[in-house]
Formats: C-alpha cells, structure tokens, sequence
C-alpha cells in the first residue's frame, strides 16, 4: 500500500487564507497523537494536501468517509468558504467526531454555523481554551485508539496554536500610527441621502483596510457603506454613501472604522448578505473582529425624501 492509499483518519477542516494556523494545529497533534502522518489531510500545507492525480471532489468525499475525527477552524474567512461547508456536512451525514474551534470573534450563536450551533463547540477566544482542546485531544485519541502523549513540550505546541489562532486568525491590523480626518460632511451638517464623504488618511499600515459607516449613535449600530483597501501612501479619498432609512433624530453619524483581515471578512460578509436580502439590520461595533474606530462625525441632520 502506497502512503497516498492510506485511510485518513483526522481531518483540518479550514480556509487557506488560515494555512499558518491549521500548520500549527498540525504540530500539536503530530506531537500529542502517535498517527501516522500520512493519515492526516488538511489541504493548505503541501505534504498533507490531496493528491494531484485525482479528482477534488472524490477525493474529499472518500477522505470524510474515512476520517475519524474532523477538527473545524472556524474562522470568519471559513464561515464564508463553500468548501468548509461541504466538508463540515459530509462529515455531519457520516456522523463522524467532529472539533470546531471557533476563531477571534466568531461566537457561538453565529447563525453561519447552522447545526453546529447546537454542538459544543471551542471558543478560542475563551481563557479556558487551552484545557478545553487538551480534553478535546484526549476525546479523539480515545476514537482513534491510541494513546494521547503529555508532557511540557507538547503544551508548549499546544499554547502556540492558540496564540496564533488568537493573533493571524484575527490578523488585526495594528493602526496605532494612523491619522484619519473625516473632511466632510461636518458635525451638525444637514445632508441628503447621498453623501460623498472625504477622508485624509496617514500613517497608514498595509494590511489592513478603512470602512466608512453610517451610524445611529441612539441605536448603537452601523451600516457599512464602503471601502478603503488602505495602499502604501497617505491621500485623500472620497466614498460616496447611500442612507436609505430612517435614523433616530439627531444621532446620525459617519465613521472611518480600521480593521484587518478578519474584521474585513466580517463587515464584507454582512455587506454581501444584506443586499441579497434586503435586509440592513445594522451591526454593533463590538461584533467586528478587531475594528478600530479611527475618525467620527456626529449630530448630522438628515434632510431626504422617503425612505429607500
């Protein structure tokens, strides 16, 4: 039997864009679990990755039909991944053990979730995450029948994954040196239902992006409007924004929010399903990943026609 016909037995269910993390997953179990490292698949590292002779799809299925044990890395970016969603319900039909570790600032109420809100799940965020995956490791070398290694040097593994969970799984971009002055429209300014609004940024990191937002200070929400892939230079940008509803009097407010990789696949997220339903119900700040709140106007004064 060649090493590529041997069954996999643990499975990384993942997004690519979280490859650092699933690698340093991968240490901790290859140092706490004695398998074979042929029988483990997680496809963003090449020497665990599938085959390249064969077909993805049927290669995935007959992978989640022989795994034991799934460990989910339930990031923002894997929430969004269609092919996360496929691996987590083959896994779901075969009835296999399955392990979410939810990523920086996805809870456990998230409805991208589906069923898996219903199953207990790891919150890395969690301070109590560390002993939490220690039993969760002692739950799937019971289903595969070994013997779960200890000892300092496989915590210490253990404490690395999580530290890079919480810090590239969250990959907030640090915008401590950034200067961001939202230009117009000015605190107390009557505006329509279309706004251009004018930032000047500097000091600006390159991994991270600038959303501008509608926000109703009385209701404590924001309406994502749009976008600022931060470049390497300073400048000044303008974003036109669209308010379609109804604000509460006298707490209509714009807002340059700064956030990193995941807090952009958060408010992208939202943005995307919000205008394939129709539906705008607002997102509070603290549910971002990461955002910072770099420039505010407040007190606007909506003068428009109809709702939208």
């Amino acid at each position: 039997m060649s090493i590529s016909d041997l069954p996999i037995r643990i499975f990384i269910s993942h997004a690519h864009s979280d490859k650092d993390v699933a690698e340093a997953l991968m240490e901790y179990l290859l140092a706490a679990l004695p398998i074979d490292p042929a029988q483990i698949r997680c496809t963003s590292i090449a020497e665990f990755a599938l085959p390249f002779d064969q077909s993805i799809y049927e290669r995935l299925r007959r992978d989640l039909q022989e795994c034991v044990s799934l460990v989910a890395l339930l990031s923002d970016e894997a929430l969004e991944s269609t092919w996360v969603k496929f691996e987590l319900g083959g896994v779901w039909v075969e009835k296999r053990q399955v392990i979410p570790i939810l990523g920086p600032g996805v809870r456990a109420e998230d409805m991208r979730l589906g069923p898996l809100s219903q199953h207990p799940c790891i919150a890395i965020d969690d301070p109590d995450a560390i002993p939490a995956l220690t039993e969760a490791s002692r739950k799937m070398a019971r289903v595969l029948d070994v013997r779960q290694r200890e000892g300092g040097q496989i915590q210490a593994q253990l404490a690395r994954f999580v530290n890079t969970y919480r810090d590239f799984g969250a990959a907030h971009a640090s915008f401590d040196q950034v200067v961001c002055q939202i230009l117009s429209p000015v605190s107390g300014e009557t505006v329509g239902r279309n706004i251009a609004v004018r930032l000047r940024l500097a000091g600006v990191p390159t991994d991270g992006s600038v959303w501008v937002a509608v926000e109703d200070s009385f209701a404590g929400r924001l309406w994502p409007k749009g976008t600022i892939q931060i470049p390497t230079h300073a400048g000044e940008y303008e974003i036109p924004v669209i308010e379609g509803g109804h604000p509460s009097p006298g707490a209509l407010g714009i807002v340059a929010l700064g956030v990193g990789r995941s807090g952009n696949a958060r408010i992208s997220g939202w943005v995307r399903k919000a205008n394939e339903s129709g539906h705008f119900p607002g997102v509070k700040l603290e549910s971002i990943p990461g955002a910072v709140r770099l420039a505010t106007v407040g007190g606007l004064i909506l003068d428009a026609g109809p709702a939208y």
